[in-house]
């Protein structure tokens, strides 16, 4: 189907790679004309043969309901593409009414398209023609198959599927060129063997063969293939997995990955088509303030604020990604360096005008972005060209004071490997628990406790008693219709589907209901014992967990036929609309008795209320329920107006449902393994990674420390005592994390000292106290260097500040300062407090104490001191220790009093 649709969905989504009509290369206008006007001329041959022809109003008004309700019902994936069941209507109208009338139904179709998206019109008309062609000659070929057999005959049925491999044939074909000529696709066979999109089209055309059929049986035998269609609905709305990962959950736009993948196939096209493409990489300037100081959930609305504004700015001419932590790509296929200059002029506009008024704070934020621009062909040729040159542009504005945009030409060579890859790390979302029609779920072997047991047991007595009262009534039964409906139960479960994880899905719920609407209780004592023993033969429960699903379900379906029976409305075609009521009351009691019953049986296993875990695994089914009542409603009518021919009518477009479904559950499912392997591989890559950069940074600490004498062993107390503050502040574990590293290299500056101030053992000079002040930028740029330690620089830039403003580097006051900082402002002092120095004797726990305390308000957060007085007061005075005790002798100095303290 996705092939037969792949035209829709340019016209539909307005894909941005779709050129205006004279911008298409002459043989793409040529080929998309001449389609274009063949179909027109052979409607208007149709539509003058209408005045002498007879048209079967009913049919036509009931074939436009459906196509028009089919479009606007229409299935949409992550991305936008759309997908309808249109033509199980557009198939059957060019037998009911005619050729002519169903070209009619198309453009309604189309019409209604156009109020829901805009589109280029030359690809509506293109869509237009090519349905209008390939019915027609399905339509022909069929005719002349039947001559004037007739459709209720084998010779009519033959010719009904042979129609339908042409409209198949001549679909896929005219679809293929056409994306050939409009896309600039190179392999046309690609799109000629999409089997699996033939295989969706097949199951549409067979609904709709079917609903041919029995229009001319009796008109409101039509509502049966429309239960098909019901289910065809919901295997069309399975999700893509393949899709979802392609999307960043933060920002909704694709991911790094896709985002990569996106400018090799765009830039392949415009090879291909000899045109222009530009690529945009942008950068928000300031944001990892923005996380310090306000938080990271401020700064995750202003990444979603910024992603919106790029998406409505680039709008169908580009396509936009997210391609790092605050970076974005955008590839705009088409456009010149020149278009790009505005495209990204206008992003940047847009992103100056933003503001934020985090937790209603009187002043609001201000966010830029720079942008940087590279086209083909004029400034690369590769993608990774493309890229580099659009990085380096980004860093040359960023170079320039920001907020701005910087031509690649602008930045000359500037190569200097700060292109930023994409992140590994991508988030996939996937749904754990799928539609399913068995919710009778697995009950632990081990740890059951009393209550359990006793559910169990009285489960279990109250489905053999109604077994017990109801089987010996079978004899009176339809025999007929029993063995029917037990061969499908039997097939439908022996077919079940298995989904994501544990759960199944199937259509032998829809034979028990059947049964018990058209047999009674009796009936369903007999498919009850089907559904449980082949769903055991499958799944190998232990006893009890086959046992309490047949009680769960003989219980069910019985509540479900006498719900049903007492509203006494004979089942028969005519009295369909007055059953509809009947049948979803009873599909809601089946829902009711079987999801209680398995979820109070999860509930005492996980120790959790009913409710909790109905809400959480077993709401959501309820619509599916009532979807499937009505199914097994008309099952029951197909068998009580046309014997078993209604029923093999009804049940062929059902099953080639099941073949949909497992055509996509399949692939969804390799999808999964593909995702759980890689994630897999990127686990055991991170664990490595992490290992390597904790190492890298211990080794890092105790080079620093140990270039210093005085002060070894300094980094690693520092960052002990600043995960305990942390930790009593209940901070989350990343920002914890992030905050020990910061400590481990909070002095990473000192490596710029000259040893001669460093390791003084006089008084420092006003001069070269300001030179010590230095090593906290200095630290900071060289951080800045490290892409995966950006995010240290808050902490060790500003964790000299004081809470007064009267710190360094840039007197930040309170709030101002991040929080990071301020922690391990008090961690550092801590330690410096407690270790000997050459200046001063290590000082007692009592006295540090006193001091944090007394400074309080001034120098530290007075949050942040209460904290650590907290930890001491749970953790005793032993927490603190005299890191320059462990020194060895060698390395040890001596205090001499005499000297004037200097900040450690």
């Amino acid at each position: 189907m996705r092939r037969w649709l792949e035209m829709c969905r340019v016209a539909q989504d307005q894909a941005p790679s779709s050129p205006r009509f004279r911008e298409m290369a002459l043989p793409a206008q040529l080929f998309v004309g001449g389609v274009i006007t063949v179909g027109a001329f052979q409607f208007i041959g149709e539509a003058l043969r209408l005045p002498g022809s007879a048209i079967d109003w009913p049919a036509f008004i009931f074939l436009l309901v459906g196509t028009l309700i089919s479009r606007l019902s229409g299935v949409t994936t992550p991305r936008y593409a759309f997908y309808h069941m249109g033509l199980s209507f557009i198939f059957p109208a060019f037998y009911l009414v005619g050729p002519a009338p169903a070209g009619i139904l198309i453009m309604a179709s189309y019409a209604a398209a156009s109020w829901q998206q805009r589109q280029r019109w030359y690809l509506a008309a293109f869509n237009i023609s090519m349905h209008f062609l390939s019915g027609w000659l399905a339509y022909q070929v069929s005719m002349a198959i039947m001559g004037d057999a007739g459709l209720l005959t084998f010779v009519g049925e033959l010719g009904l599927l042979t129609g339908a491999v042409v409209y198949i044939l001549v679909n896929h074909f005219l679809v293929a060129l056409g994306v050939f000529f409009v896309r600039g696709l190179p392999r046309v066979q690609d799109h000629l063997l999409d089997f699996q999109g033939i295989g969706t089209d097949f199951l549409l055309l067979c609904i709709g063969a079917s609903l041919a059929v029995l229009w001319k049986v009796l008109p409101s035998l039509s509502v049966l293939p429309l239960a098909s269609l019901i289910l065809a609905r919901r295997v069309l709305g399975i999700p893509l997995l393949e899709e979802e990962a392609r999307i960043d959950a933060k920002t909704q736009l694709y991911n790094a990955k896709h985002g990569n993948a996106v400018l090799e196939r765009e830039l392949q096209r415009a090879r291909q088509l000899n045109q222009p493409l530009s690529v945009l990489m942008a950068d928000l300037d300031g944001l990892r303030r923005v996380n310090n100081v306000y938080g990271h959930l401020v700064g995750d609305e202003v990444l979603k604020r910024v992603a919106e504004v790029i998406q409505s700015t680039v709008g169908a001419r580009g396509i936009a990604s997210r391609f790092g932590g605050e970076e974005f790509l955008i590839v705009l296929p088409g456009c010149d360096a020149h278009e790009a200059m505005a495209v990204a002029e206008r992003i940047r506009k847009r992103v100056e005008g933003l503001s934020f008024s985090p937790n209603g704070e009187e002043h609001p934020i201000q966010i830029t972005i720079t942008v940087g621009v590279a086209s083909y062909p004029d400034d690369a040729a590769s993608p990774m060209d493309l890229l580099q040159r659009a990085d380096a542009a980004l860093y040359h504005g960023k170079d320039n004071g920001r907020n701005q945009v910087c031509m690649a030409h602008a930045a000359g060579d500037r190569l200097n490997g700060k292109h930023v890859q994409p992140s590994g790390h991508e988030e996939v979302s996937g749904s754990q628990n799928g539609a399913g029609t068995r919710i009778a779920g697995p009950i632990p072997a081990e740890g059951i406790d009393r209550r359990l047991k006793a559910l169990v047991g009285v489960v279990l007595l109250a489905g053999a008693a109604l077994w017990v009262y109801y089987i010996p009534r079978v004899s009176s039964l339809d025999l007929t219709a029993l063995g029917i409906l037990v061969a499908l139960t039997w097939l439908s479960e022996g077919l079940a589907l298995d989904l994501y994880m544990a759960s199944t899905v199937s259509l032998g719920f829809v034979m028990s209901l059947a049964a018990a609407f058209l047999l009674g209780p009796s009936g369903v004592a007999v498919l009850a014992p089907v559904i449980a023993l082949t769903h055991a033969y499958r799944r190998r429960p232990p006893w009890y967990q086959a046992a309490y699903n047949l009680a769960a379900h003989m219980m069910a379906g019985t509540a479900a036929s006498l719900v049903f029976r007492v509203f006494e409305v004979p089942i028969e075609a005519a009295t369909l609309p007055a059953l509809i009521l009947p049948s979803a009351l009873a599909a809601g009691a089946y829902y009711a008795i079987n999801v209680g019953l398995v979820s109070t049986a999860v509930a005492l296993t996980e120790h959790r209320g009913p409710i909790q875990v109905w809400r959480e695994q077993f709401q959501w089914l309820w619509i599916h329920y009532v979807a499937l009542g009505f199914i097994a409603l008309v099952l029951a009518v197909a068998y009580a107006s046309l014997g078993i021919y209604g029923v093999f009518a009804f049940l062929i477009p059902l099953f080639i449902v099941r073949y949909a479904q497992k055509q996509y559950i399949d692939r969804t499912a390799d999808n999964i393994r593909a995702l759980k392997a890689l994630n897999q591989d990127l686990l055991a890559a991170n664990a490595e990674i992490r290992q390597v950069n904790e190492e890298l940074l211990g080794l890092l600490a105790k080079v620093i420390d140990f270039r210093d004498p005085y002060v070894y062993n300094h980094s690693e107390q520092v960052a002990k005592y600043a995960v305990a503050i942390a930790q009593e502040m209940g901070l989350p574990a990343a920002q914890i994390d992030r905050l020990r590293r910061a400590a481990v290299c909070h002095d990473l500056g000192k490596v710029g000292i000259p040893d001669a101030i460093l390791n003084k053992p006089g008084r420092l000079t006003d001069e070269e106290y300001q030179m010590i002040k230095e090593h906290v930028n200095i630290g900071a740029q060289l951080l800045e260097s490290s892409h995966i330690l950006h995010q240290l620089i808050p902490g060790v830039r500003y964790h000299h500040e004081r809470w007064d403003g009267r710190g360094y580097p840039e007197h930040l006051a309170q709030e101002d300062i991040p929080l990071e900082a301020r922690i391990l402002a008090v961690a550092d002092a801590v330690e410096t407090m407690a270790s000997d120095r050459p200046y001063k004797r290590g000082m007692a726990p009592e006295e540090i104490l006193e001091e944090l305390q007394r400074c309080a308000g001034t120098q530290f957060d007075p949050a942040v001191v209460q904290a650590f007085v907290r930890v001491i007061e749970r953790e005793g005075k032993d927490f603190i220790v005299n890191s320059a005790r462990s020194v060895s002798p060698s390395r040890r100095v001596q205090w001499t009093p005499q000297l004037s303290p200097v900040p450690g």
